[in-house]
């Protein structure tokens, strides 16, 4: 079933038709005033003036539509750890005409706060990296240290590789744009989108997947100041949403991961009418294969280090072909580890005031 939908480039055009009719209409007003109440040849001056000023407003106008009829929509998904964020990159990688930029904040994140260089055994990694994937088999990934965040700006406000694109798709992590909101593309058509989970299930999840990444055993105590996803004083995923619902859209879209794995035959469709996407009932399987991941804008370390670490971080969602409700229940609270209960009661409150607003 199609979907009719409203491109945001019409929404853009449709608004400044309304700004400049009034500007016109303004101009013709005055226009009559200047013919009753000055000499022929004032009233010659001011009409053509004014008339002149009416056509380059109309030029201006004919060329935002024209330069927004073909420029291509971004679509920022931004998403907390551990919210199957990664499956939904691979998702919408398979969508016609769509360009995908993996985590570019996180990158320029990485390298701009030291973490890596402060890692020598992830370091070690990628030296590995380098030695298996030699530059002609990287596709469009490249080394994560060209990732900045006045790069990644620059090259998401440029526009697509390919002309045939109408869609520039980018998964990022929230937390890493807290700070930097003058980093995020402006001045082309955008939408944003937010990925939440409940931070009972997130939070848990993230401190397993830290201690493996860091070669502890689970047990072991999870010290938030090793985790640079956590090492914080705001929610910056709450921050980033009335940041956006204040300055961009009012009604940017938020979904939640499980009720999205758990219906994504109702969830999506919806999704996409907001987001000005057609969809196709065939996007829900796509093929399995992560060679996909070429085709992406991303660092080469940053996807390629579960190719060497038994699939710590993306292997699941690389090599998934449709998307898996998780069967298992929240954990209750008194089923948190304890290490954990302060970072879950610094982002319960801003999940909950989003959950509100579910699509």
């Amino acid at each position: 079933q199609k979907i009719s939908v409203v491109p945001p480039f019409v929404l853009l055009v449709n608004k400044l038709v309304f700004n400049y009719v009034t500007k016109i209409r303004t101009a013709f007003k005055q226009c009559c005033r200047v013919v009753f109440r000055s000499s022929a040849g004032d009233k010659i001056f001011h009409f053509l003036s004014l008339a002149n000023e009416a056509s380059s407003t109309l030029a201006y106008l004919s060329e935002m539509a024209d330069i927004n009829a073909i420029e291509p929509v971004r679509i920022m998904l931004w998403a907390v750890p551990r919210s199957a964020s990664t499956v939904f990159t691979k998702f919408m990688s398979f969508v016609d005409n769509v360009e995908v930029w993996q985590e570019p904040y996180v990158i320029s994140h990485l390298f701009k706060s030291g973490w890596l260089s402060q890692r020598p055994e992830l370091l070690s990694l990628s030296k590995q990296l380098y030695e298996l994937y030699p530059e002609g088999k990287r596709g469009n990934l490249r080394p994560g240290e060209t990732f900045t965040y006045e790069s990644t700006k620059v090259g998401l406000e440029r526009g697509a590789k390919d002309p045939n694109t109408k869609f520039i798709f980018v998964k990022d992590m929230a937390f890493t744009i807290h700070g930097h909101y003058e980093f995020m593309p402006q001045q082309v058509p955008i939408k944003h989108v937010f990925l939440i989970r409940h931070p009972h299930r997130y939070l848990t999840s993230n401190r397993a997947h830290m201690l493996r990444l860091l070669g502890k055993p689970a047990d072991a105590p999870y010290d938030v100041t090793d985790d640079f996803f956590m090492k914080t004083e705001a929610d910056e995923m709450f921050e980033l949403w009335k940041h956006v619902r204040e300055n961009v859209d009012p009604k940017a879209p938020v979904i939640d991961s499980d009720q999205y794995l758990k219906a994504p035959e109702k969830i999506l469709p919806k999704l996409f009418a907001e987001i000005g996407i057609p969809w196709k009932d065939s996007y829900l399987s796509w093929n399995a294969s992560d060679d996909i991941v070429f085709k992406w804008t991303s660092g080469f370390e940053h996807i390629l280090f579960d190719k060497i670490t038994q699939g710590q971080i993306f292997n699941k969602a690389l090599t998934s072909g449709k998307f898996h409700s998780v069967e298992k229940p929240i954990p209750k609270r008194d089923e948190l580890h304890p290490d954990i209960l302060h970072i879950v009661d610094h982002y319960m409150p801003g999940y909950v005031e989003m959950s509100k607003h579910l699509l």
